[in-house]
């Protein structure tokens, strides 16, 4: 017993340097570190019955430390940031947060979170009757343009936060590029967003989705028509037609593109040249077809030119 403890001072400070000098070489192949996650999604629980979060809380930065080993195979999913729920109210609350490490290595362990407390907000969960906003976007075809448009059923349920229901718009937004005719019974998803177009995601639909029809129709076109005078009667025996002079020459006219093509002249009322033996002057009315809508505006005035017919001899009538 005395050989052992004979010198037990030197023996005692040969183990000390022997464990550091182990520790070093230990620790120079596989030193101490840590690994910073940024950005991670704060985990909750329900909130208490009758509220809803206005808005998920702000991610947080979380450290965690281990030898560089253990670091290397250490992933971003492993690790957890939580907040509880339980004993939240209405309005804004300071949530300390708590951090879970998952892993099966030992020598990985949570060093720090920034930032420790995270503000949440709540509001009372509520519903509102909204009347559903049927948007078009797109250009139709070039022979047509939008007209109406409607949803069924046209007024939907919004469930969300009390506050955000208050100026919530719900709209349908239906494409129209290259249409040349009318959109009918679609099925589109109802999207939600505040006056100034920001999403709503604390808000939901019901039903989810409408059924959608727009009106496209045909543009009115204009195109330049003549007109047609339509004489009605004889003249008297001898006489001729020389000339016909109309007034205007040309009319504008609107009509569908299909009508409009046509349409090359429109014949007038009926005018009554009956025993002419002199010019025949008259304001007269224009018969346009169903769908066409005469755009110059009258008066117009056919003017026949009558003479007489240097060929056509007339014969005298017999003394008695």
């Amino acid at each position: 017993m005395r050989r052992l403890l004979r010198n037990w001072q030197l023996k005692l400070l040969a183990v000390f340097l022997a464990a550091s000098t182990w520790s070093v070489v230990a620790y120079a192949g596989n030193p101490p570190g840590t690994e910073v996650f940024r950005g991670v999604t704060v985990e909750h629980g329900p909130t208490p019955a009758g509220l809803i979060l206005l808005k998920e809380p702000s991610p947080v930065t979380i450290t965690v430390r281990g030898l560089q080993s253990s670091l290397g195979g250490f992933r971003r999913e492993n690790v957890h940031a939580l907040i509880d729920m339980a004993g939240t109210r209405r309005g804004p609350n300071l949530l300390p947060v708590r951090v879970r490490v998952d892993s099966a290595d030992h020598s990985v362990s949570f060093g720090s979170v920034d930032p420790t407390n995270v503000d949440v907000e709540l509001d009372q969960l509520s519903t509102i009757q909204r009347k559903v906003d049927v948007r078009t976007h797109g250009t139709p075809n070039s022979c047509c343009a939008v007209r109406a448009a409607t949803s069924s059923p046209d007024t939907v349920t919004l469930k969300g936060p009390a506050k955000q229901l208050e100026t919530a718009v719900a709209f349908v937004d239906v494409d129209v590029e290259g249409r040349g005719g009318p959109v009918q019974d679609q099925k589109i998803d109802v999207q939600l967003e505040t006056p100034a177009k920001k999403p709503l995601p604390q808000v939901s639909s019901q039903p989810g989705q409408v059924t959608v029809t727009v009106q496209i129709t045909a543009v009115k076109q204009i195109k330049p028509a003549g007109i047609n005078p339509i004489p009605s009667g004889t003249l008297a025996t001898g006489y001729r037609i020389a000339d016909v002079q109309v007034s205007p020459s040309v009319v504008e006219v609107e009509a569908d593109p299909g009508i409009l093509a046509n349409i090359q002249t429109l014949d007038t009322d009926p005018i009554s040249i009956a025993g002419a033996t002199s010019d025949v002057v008259a304001n007269v009315g224009l018969r346009a077809p169903t769908g066409v809508t005469v755009l110059t505006k009258g008066p117009f005035t056919v003017h026949f030119v009558i003479k007489i017919n240097p060929v056509v001899q007339v014969t005298p009538t017999p003394s008695p």
